[in-house]
């Protein structure tokens, strides 16, 4: 394993090499199973430079691995940056949202695996219910009406092209 780390993060050739491997094991075990990817991102190149995530999307999958993927999966959260940097939960519709980065994946997708899948598999953010309450600042109150907007505005937006 030591080759695949640099101060004990995975590089991203050697994840290119895992998702490769799994999406030509899974063409080969079911030809009709559909394979995706990890949720990845599409905003931030340098995210495999610094910070603790090492998800950019153009890193990640390769050429190769792109032919045998059904799509790309992504997560897309509401947060915007205050004037002091910290994070920020708001509506979807927010300009400074960071639900908008959904843009920069349908772009990533339409130039590097054209006409293949998007799924948005997880969305939304924190905020008080099942029993828990929500103690720092990124919790919102009518979270519930929020998330129904907001997937009417994804609904609305080309991710299904």
């Amino acid at each position: 394993m030591k080759r695949a780390t640099s101060r004990g993060t995975i590089q991203p050739r050697f994840i290119g090499e895992i998702l490769l491997g799994m999406a030509e094991g899974a063409e080969a075990g079911d030809p009709t199973v559909e394979v995706f990817p990890c949720a990845l991102q599409a905003v931030d190149p340098l995210a495999e430079k610094h910070g603790q995530w090492k998800n950019y999307i153009g890193d990640r999958i390769t050429p190769q691995s792109a032919s045998l993927l059904d799509g790309i999966n992504i997560h897309c959260y509401s947060y915007t940056s205050d004037k002091n940097g910290k994070r920020r939960a708001v509506q979807p519709e927010h300009p400074g949202s960071s639900f908008w980065e959904m843009l920069n994946a349908i772009r990533w997708r339409n130039q590097n695996m054209p006409g293949k899948k998007i799924y948005l598999s997880e969305w939304g953010w924190d905020s008080d219910g099942a029993g828990e309450d929500c103690t720092h600042d990124e919790c919102v109150s009518e979270a519930g009406c929020r998330q129904l907007r907001r997937a009417w505005n994804t609904h609305r937006r080309p991710a299904r092209h």
